[in-house]
């Protein structure tokens, strides 16, 4: 089987977009003489190996950053954020958004339902980067609306959604509090309590806030076993930890959420504005049984717009304990 850059797609693919003023909806029909293949079930697992659709949004058109959702006949949900203009993506970022598909006789449809407030956007801005894009699994075909893409998450080739109003963002305050009484072999009754915030700033910057967290509920790691001498690296699946955690996916890797481990407290301020993309967080962790002292961590990271689709970056990284620390400065150009 040979490739062939930019022909027509063997199946016919319609795709609308609408929104209100709560929700953005996409709705694809797949046209399609095979059976559909669709086995995939976990979320946030990509890959080509079933029939998918997908589509990806640039909300402030930078060429640079983005979102990206696909399904299967299944309902699998698989979400990324996008940045250096395809160059890293990040499956461990999730949000609160809606997807259903059927089969049909000529083939099968799917619609997918966006909340804007799971979204970061500029408002005022009524133009959008938008790609649409499907897997046709039985040919081993990958097609989109603007094209040919050189890389599949390359988002400054989407095309471009004029006429979009989208809603203001007030400044709101979500709190998550939590509370747990359990009793060991002695009679005393302990108390764990904690308390996770959220401040919607603006529709492009958000504040979060966190004491004591309780990561319990968060997915399990896959279990794998490390034949090599380096270390393994896992997906961030804390909610604190995953908004803006793309930024720090650069060639040299000097902020790693996964080895923060039992937090006190802790903050971080993410958003753009204007050519300006920032994320900065501070936690402090207490002592632990094996011996690790009470120490501090800071990561912060700017990025700037040059050029088309090229970014210039600054990331500082800060562990500091009583008597010692350990920090790194790195520039980066994408």
């Amino acid at each position: 089987m040979e490739p062939d850059l930019g022909a027509s797609g063997t199946e016919k693919t319609v795709a609308w977009f609408g929104y209100d003023h709560k929700n953005i909806y996409v709705v694809f029909k797949c046209y399609q003489h095979t059976p559909v293949i669709a086995r995939n079930q976990s979320r946030d697992a990509l890959s080509k190996n079933d029939d998918i659709v997908t589509f990806f949004i640039d909300t402030y058109n930078d060429n640079r950053s983005g979102y990206g959702f696909f399904t299967n006949l299944l309902g699998t949900q698989i979400d990324i954020k996008i940045n250096d203009d395809g160059r890293t993506i990040d499956t461990s970022w999730d949000t609160e958004w809606m997807c259903d598909a059927m089969e049909y006789s000529w083939g099968w449809c799917a619609e997918f339902q966006v909340p804007f407030a799971s979204l970061k956007y500029k408002k005022g801005n009524n133009i959008w980067g938008i790609n649409f894009g499907r897997v046709i699994r039985s040919n081993f075909e990958t097609v989109s609306w603007s094209g040919p893409l050189t890389d599949d998450f390359r988002i400054s080739q989407a095309g471009e959604l004029s006429g979009i109003k989208t809603p203001g963002s007030d400044m709101k305050i979500t709190l998550f509090p939590y509370a747990s009484l359990f009793k060991t072999t002695s009679e005393n009754i302990n108390v764990d309590a904690g308390i996770d915030a959220e401040w919607q700033i603006s529709s492009n910057a958000s504040l979060n806030a966190t004491y004591n967290p309780d990561f319990a509920t968060v997915e399990a790691d896959e279990v794998k076993i490390n034949l090599t001498r380096y270390e393994l690296s896992y997906p961030e699946k804390r909610l604190f930890f995953q908004e803006g955690n793309e930024m720090y996916r650069t060639r040299i890797k000097t902020f790693y959420s996964r080895r923060i481990q039992d937090i006190t407290y802790g903050a971080r301020l993410n958003g753009k504005i204007g050519d300006y993309q920032f994320n900065a967080l501070n936690v402090m962790t207490p002592e632990s049984s094996a011996g690790d002292p009470l120490s501090f961590f800071s990561a912060a990271c700017v990025k700037k717009d040059i050029l088309e689709s090229s970014t210039i970056g600054l990331t500082m990284v800060d562990k500091s304990w009583k008597g010692g620390f350990s920090r790194s400065l790195v520039l980066t150009i994408h």
